[in-house]
């Protein structure tokens, strides 16, 4: 049993019925919560009575197998026996799925048709572009005055996206209609410093004055430096006077307007400077601007012009009373389209789950039978998910809320983490009981020290909305760590001819390869953390691999944006209903079928008009007599023989059924992302099986199930990269929250904190709607003070939620932790801690450095004599690193990777004047063996000028080709725990034989496996093999090899190369081909090539054909390299422990 902290028994046994647990990074808050759950079942609670409410379906899997796990650990316990077997019966879900199964329970109440669909993406849509017009009509027909006003200032197009942005937010909200009423109402037409408009203002003129402040210190501290112009000290005193006067007002002095109007005086002309003289004049003019500007804002609302003002409110208001109008009108049509095809979309169930617990009857049914309630995360619930949450506790049942508000980075998906800061600071007497979990068991302590350090300077109520308290600092719960491994803050100053990219990539490398050549971690130990990956990570990507770096960037997005599962999930939409557009388009261009443009026209032109649906022109299509009609009746027929098995078998059967028939899985597997594909195309197959344990059993009901899954977001995409694959990972901030890893790099810390501009709405649940006023009539269209209202409370939120997204970045790191940005020194790191540091941080970095630069900051719980920081500035000549010693990358055999080696001298002897090459042919194309078998056996799906379409598409030769990537009725497309270990264990036997140490096994013939375990065992404990591995390898599946007549033979060879690679020039084709050879040995004057595999063998002359291509290309390297011939070529396959003879010389 673990060790638990007093805090931690406090959670679990305490009997308040509203518990609050204010969970630090790390402190294993989910442990804690399914130990609580354990303690109620064993006092006698029916798992029947649980609702366990996580963020995501992956988590509630999770929570459900790590329930079930503890359980059994305890069923000697008659009563903890017996709950194990109910354990399947306990409601542990996403609050999506919770509300769908409670609505679909109580369907008369919530008024649905119990078979209700969930709308995908595409049709909500649709049917909310729909009912947008439909409402445009009403309103335009009936005359309504609030409407005209509206619609004549915006474009139709832009109404849209107006209404659809308000309707998605109100949507959040527990009250969403009355909400919009209220705040359309409450728009102030006066100065009245108690709305929450003008309380907004007061703290955007504080943080304005806090900004005039640090600009006057920067300022300042310019007059110490060398380059100094003293004709700018008056202006600098000039200056300072204004401000000063801005400051007494605030204060409440009595301050006339004159010293309140004053201008800023003009700087005198500077003559005769040098380049130092004038980049120092130019620091000086551009913070002087800033401060000019940020004078003239805050003028404006020390003297407003209220008959402005009163006009410009007034008039927003009226045209947010025909929005409030046009939105309401829109979501009762939007209420009927979904009614008519009998679907509901993630709002509707979140409302409609909220209308049942406010009936009175239906309230008391859902709490009798859920009285025992946990919600996981919860600073990341909207405002309505909070509302239904509470109204599912009632007196006689217990509710138990476990977050971190720290850890809130979804307010951009409308998550309110007031609500849970709320309740955790709430100190009344009818409070909440909460507790804190502060004991960290994931990181060394000098990386909690630093976060304590930087965070409890910048988390500030008026900065961040949140404080930092002691209790939420994080201590350190591990007690295994030694020695001293401080958190490296690196600035590097870029050279001249270097971007800040390239010199945080170049550094990074570095850092890496260090580590990697130390033993001191693995690339798959290593992970990058960036704030954003769209435009750098790429790039990143890219840099690091030519450094010799294994890289895994996943930048695909979600996995319902993989084209293989958009493709099938469209087949089986379309397959549900024939009359969508969407689907029939998207399934006609893609495998199998593949229209191209010209036929997707010639079908266009058999039925056309502007109100006319392409499935028409389909259909009409099929009834010509011509090409295309007959190839639109070969697709009609196979979608109706699909349409008829789905209804016939059972659906999980079925999918398994149609990725096989549709050639699906064949096709996408022998694309370049082929694995992945096909990982994504077996979970695709998966989820029906999931959805059946719920009761899912159409089709219908399983594409909403899958609209569920698609909002949830938590389903990645797959990719070829295993748990035993050694590659640095790239992946957001956002991307890490609920991992860790060894060594975490943060880079892009120069990324900026305000949010993105250019909203033509703007929205929030405090302030209101806030629209642009316009006046039609002269075509007049102006910000106003509500537009820099909303703005200044938008960035605010934004800056807030980004310093707890920095928290998440810095938590998760477990061994060692950099934080890295190309940026020079600059003042406001050295200014005195307070708010003003936090309110001007205009990066990452300008949170981090103040904090860690203030010397009088003393540790508080770091035992180590220094600091758990390192700060190093190291500029372009100091980040080149000498050349590392190289790295052999031991990944999966198809793994393609590009070369970076120049070729060696002695492939250019084959040819015979290097002069006569031409210039083309010296622009030498590098691949390895597996990219140039591969793009040969991709041949037939690459623009070839020689063939034409029809060619590529005659059946023979593409069912060939296809039977490479077929897999069976259940097709085994990805790598599930007990297939990665597979992989894994294979990898790690392949790598023993190549290290092993031969003189040592020919002592003994290679027969006794004890002494080949004492071989393992010392290459575990050099770090070759950690522990686990090293269990995986079996010794006397070694000696079967080396006992074996190929081992023999080999063991007896006066010659052996393991993992010997090469390059080969050919000549013919202008390229170099590298390669790794597992094993030549010599016999006579020739050689004996052998190569190991770990392959699963179903077929073996398959099997030996698939490899018969990579071993010519070895036979070849070895003859032309060495002179010598290869006299035999051997596959030795470690799965069933036997030889294969490829060739013979």
């Amino acid at each position: 049993m673990p060790q638990w902290t007093k805090d931690q028994q406090r959670v679990i046994g305490s009997s308040s019925g509203r518990l609050i647990c204010s969970a630090a990074a790390g402190s294993g808050k989910t442990t804690v919560m399914i130990e609580r759950i354990v303690r109620l079942i064993r006092e006698g609670a029916d798992p029947f009575s649980f609702l366990v409410i996580t963020f995501t379906n992956a988590a509630a899997a999770e929570m459900k197998e790590k329930i079930r796990k503890r359980l059994l650990s305890e069923r000697k316990d008659p009563v903890i026996a017996a709950a194990a077997e109910k354990a399947g019966v306990m409601e542990i879900c996403t609050i999506h799925a919770f509300c769908q199964h409670l609505i679909r329970q109580e369907f008369q109440l919530a008024g649905v048709d119990p078979v209700f669909g969930i709308c995908t993406g595409a049709q909500r849509e649709q049917l909310f572009a729909d009912a947008f017009r439909q409402a445009c009509n009403t309103l335009r027909e009936n005359e309504d005055p609030d409407y005209l006003s509206f619609i004549r200032q915006y474009e139709p197009a832009a109404a849209q996206e107006i209404v659809t942005a308000v309707w998605q937010f109100i949507m959040s909200l527990p009250d969403p209609f009355g909400w919009l009423r209220e705040k359309t109402e409450d728009v102030p037409v006066e100065i009245n410093k108690d709305h929450p408009w003008f309380r907004t203002v007061s703290r955007m003129v504080d943080e304005k004055i806090l900004s005039l402040r640090v600009i006057l210190r920067q300022q300042a501290d310019m007059f110490d430096d060398y380059e100094k112009q003293e004709a700018y000290r008056p202006v600098f005193k000039e200056d300072q006077a204004i401000v000063d006067a801005i400051c007494r007002w605030r204060d409440g002095e009595e301050v006339s307007s004159e010293d309140l109007k004053k201008d800023f005086i003009r700087v005198p002309p500077l003559k005769n400077l040098n380049d130092h003289e004038i980049a120092w004049k130019e620091r000086y003019q551009e913070l002087r601007k800033e401060l000019k500007d940020t004078c003239a804002s805050l003028k404006s609302w020390i003297f407003p012009e209220q008959d402005r003002m009163k006009k410009e409110f007034s008039g927003i208001r009226d045209t947010l009373r025909g929005l409030a109008k046009i939105t309401e009108e829109t979501h009762i049509a939007y209420e009927k389209n979904k009614a008519r095809i009998c679907c509901l979309d993630f709002s509707d169930l979140e409302h409609k789950a909220l209308g049942i617990l406010k009936d009175e009857a239906g309230r008391a049914a859902v709490r009798n039978r859920w009285q025992r309630i946990f919600v996981d995360e919860c600073q990341d619930i909207s405002s309505v998910q909070d509302a239904l949450i509470q109204a599912l506790a009632g007196e006689d049942s217990s509710l138990f809320m476990v977050g971190d508000v720290k850890q809130s980075i979804y307010r951009f998906r409308l998550a309110n983490p007031k609500l849970f800061l709320s309740r955790i600071t709430d100190r009344g007497p009818d409070a909440d009981e909460c507790i804190f979990l502060q004991e960290n068991y994931r990181s060394r302590p000098e990386i909690l020290e630093t976060a304590n350090t930087i965070f409890r300077d910048v988390m500030r109520k008026e900065a961040a909305d949140l404080e930092y308290a002691p209790e939420d600092e994080l201590k350190t719960g591990r007690t295994d760590c030694t020695g001293y491994e401080p958190v490296m803050v690196d600035l590097l100053e870029p050279g001249e001819d270097q971007t800040k990219l390239e010199a945080v990539a170049n550094h990074t490398a570095n850092e890496i390869l260090e580590m990697v050549a130390d033993k001191k971690c693995r690339f798959r130990d290593i992970v990058i953390l960036m704030p954003e990956v769209s435009t750098d990570g790429p790039k990143l990507t890219e840099m690091l691999k030519s450094k010799g770096i294994p890289v895994f960037f996943d930048g695909k997005g979600s996995f319902f944006e993989q084209q293989e599962v958009e493709v099938f999930r469209n087949l089986l939409m379309l397959l549900d209903n024939p009359h969508q557009d969407l689907p029939l388009l998207t399934v006609l261009v893609n495998p199998p079928f593949d229209f191209s443009e010209e036929e997707l026209s010639a079908v266009r032109l058999m039925k056309t008009g502007r109100d006319i649906p392409f499935w028409q022109a389909f259909e009409a299509a099929a009834e010509q007599d011509s090409l295309i009609g007959n190839k639109v009746r070969k697709v009609i027929k196979r979608l109706e023989e699909w349409r008829f098995q789905s209804r016939r078998i059972q659906l999980p059967v079925f999918l398994w059924y149609l990725v096989e028939d549709s050639d699906l899985c064949a096709i996408f597997g022998a694309t370049d992302h082929g694995l992945s594909a096909q990982k994504n195309l077996r979970s695709f197959c998966l989820q029906a099986e999931k959805a059946a344990e719920r009761n899912v059993c159409t089709l219908r009901e399983f594409l909403g199930f899958l609209s569920e899954q698609a909002a949830g977001g938590e389903l990645q995409a797959a990719s070829a990269l295993g748990n035993e694959d050694d590659l640095v990972r790239i992946m957001t901030m956002h991307k890490s929250k609920g991992l860790q890893f060894p060594v975490v790099f943060c880079l892009g810390l120069e990324k900026g904190l305000k949010g993105k501009p250019g909203s033509i709405v703007q929205l929030d649940e405090e302030l209101g709607v806030c629209l642009r006023y316009k006046v039609p009539e002269c075509r007049l269209s102006r910000k106003t003070a509500a537009d820099e209202i909303f703005e200044w409370k938008k960035n605010h939120d934004v800056k807030a939620e980004k310093i707890c997204l920095l928290y998440v970045a810095v938590t998760r790191a477990q061994e060692k932790l950099f934080l890295v940005g190309a940026v020079q020194d600059r003042s406001l790191w050295h200014m005195p801690s307070g708010d003003h540091r936090t309110l001007a941080a205009a990066d990452y970095l300008d949170l981090i450095m103040p904090a860690l630069y203030d010397e009088d900051k003393k540790s508080t719980t770091f035992t180590q004599g220094s600091k758990p920081w390192k700060i190093r500035i190291l500029d372009s000549i100091q980040q080149e690193n000498v050349e590392s010693p190289k790295v052999f990358h031991n990944l999966q055999p198809w793994v393609e990777t590009l070369l970076s080696a120049p070729p060696v001298d002695e492939m250019w002897k084959t040819v015979p004047d290097r002069n006569e090459v031409s210039r083309a042919e010296n622009q030498l194309k590098k691949y390895s063996v597996t990219s140039v078998l591969r793009k040969a056996r991709n041949r037939i799906f690459m623009e070839d000028t020689e063939q034409t379409p029809e060619e590529k598409r005659i059946p023979e030769y593409v069912e060939k080709f296809l039977n490479r990537y077929r897999s069976g009725i259940r097709p085994d497309l990805s790598g599930i725990t007990a297939e990665a270990d597979g992989a894994a264990r294979g990898t790690v036997v392949h790598r023993f034989l190549c290290l092993a140490d031969l003189d040592a096994v020919r002592r003994e013939g290679g027969s006794d496996p004890e002494q080949l375990k004492a071989l393992i065992d010392h290459l575990a404990k050099e770090q070759v093999f950690t522990p686990e591995e090293a269990e995986w390898i079996r010794p006397e599946a070694i000696s079967r090899f080396y006992t074996s007549d190929i081992g023999q033979r080999m063991l007896a060879s006066p010659e052996i190369h393991r993992e010997w690679d090469f390059n080969l020039y050919v000549q013919d084709r202008g390229m170099i081909v590298q390669g790794m050879i597992d094993c030549a040995f010599r016999e006579g004057e020739g050689w004996i090539l052998l190569d190991y595999k770990t392959d699963r063998i179903r077929d073996e002359k398959a099997f030996m054909e698939e490899y018969r291509p990579q071993l010519e290309w070895y036979a070849l390297a070895l003859k032309q390299l060495t002179g010598r011939p290869v006299l035999e070529s051997w596959l030795y396959a470690l799965s069933v422990d036997k030889a294969y003879m490829l060739s013979k010389a």
